[in-house]
């Protein structure tokens, strides 16, 4: 009702004020996601780095995460895929499918095998990732880096906790985050 009194040229500066108060909401949206993202990378980098370390510093975790990498592929294998061949088949079909030089029902089918094969994949490594023994040994082996890393640096949790805040704000908001597996 107000509007009809202000005229058109009153209505039209209430609409030009109203877009410029939501395009400053969305900069301060935008710069705030950017300044997350920021934070996220150096957070990354920072734990990484004390992870390396932890890692040089203790040379018995390098064989926990050999043997646990030994048993984790020998889990997919026995779910009947070769791991490391299915990656390569992988990479070579996506750069296929991208080089735009297979005709169009070749590329259907390259497409449906890539989805077949990625699927198996998938599938086989979420039975491996579900067997209580070798999620157990994963769970113990980041606890017993963690660990190692706040030895070095007694931030590490308060940096960890920092990490998951900032990558679930970032996922939730549509921009995804790392992933601490590099970090762990």
């Amino acid at each position: 009702m107000r509007m009809n009194s202000l005229g058109p040229i009153g209505a039209s500066l209430a609409a030009v004020l109203l877009m410029i108060s939501f395009g400053a909401q969305a900069q301060s949206q935008a710069s705030d996601l950017q300044e997350k993202q920021a934070e996220l990378q150096v957070l990354q980098q920072t734990l990484s780095s004390l992870r390396e370390e932890a890692m040089a510093a203790n040379p018995e975790f390098e064989q926990r995460q050999q043997s646990w990498q030994d048993a984790f592929m020998s889990m997919i294998r026995d779910e009947g895929v070769q791991p490391r061949q299915a990656i390569r088949r992988l990479q070579d079909m996506e750069r296929e499918l991208r080089g735009g030089e297979l005709a169009e029902e070749d590329r259907a089918a390259m497409r449906d095998e890539y989805m077949a094969l990625r699927q198996r994949l998938m599938d086989a490594r979420r039975v491996a990732l579900e067997d209580e023994e070798l999620s157990q040994a994963r769970e113990d082996m980041q606890q017993d880096l963690i660990t190692a890393m706040t030895a070095i640096n007694a931030e590490v949790p308060a940096m960890i906790d920092r990490f998951e805040t900032l990558r679930s704000d970032l996922m939730n908001s549509g921009h995804g985050g790392g992933s601490m597996n590099g970090a762990q």
